[in-house]
């Protein structure tokens, strides 16, 4: 049996893995999610994201395997949506079972944040979305 204690996954674009998502491309480029792992530390890319409403923005349900979080049940990182001219501080909680909410969205909002954060989980099988 062989298990894979070190990689790297590369950049991986995840964007149709996101719910709620616009896709309307902003003056900084198309909006993208991108997600990469090198051993057991995973980077969370948002560019130009944006959410469809106003209210909580359930932007997944789960990560995919392999890129889930190590963390208390949830862990609160803070989200810079830069709306027009304005910059505000929006609440962004992961969940152990891979879930992210940023919430207060509003559909003005665009998001342009690299998150990075542990994980414990094991590689996975297969790698999640699209590689760059």
């Amino acid at each position: 049996k062989e298990q894979m204690i070190y990689g790297v996954s590369g950049d991986r674009n995840i964007t149709s893995l996101a719910a709620g998502l616009n896709t309307t491309t902003e003056s900084g480029g198309d909006p993208a999610i991108l997600l990469s792992r090198e051993g057991s530390t995973v980077t969370l890319m948002f560019e130009n994201a944006k959410p469809l409403a106003n209210g909580d923005w359930n932007v997944f349900s789960g990560l995919p395997v392999g890129f889930r979080p190590k963390l208390k049940n949830p862990q609160r990182y803070f989200m810079l949506a830069s709306t027009n001219s304005t910059v505000s501080a929006k609440s962004m909680f992961f969940y152990t079972s891979g879930a992210m909410v940023v919430f207060g969205a509003a559909s003005t909002d665009v998001y342009r944040q690299t998150i990075t954060y542990p994980t414990v989980d094991a590689w996975p099988t297969t790698l999640p979305g699209i590689p760059l």
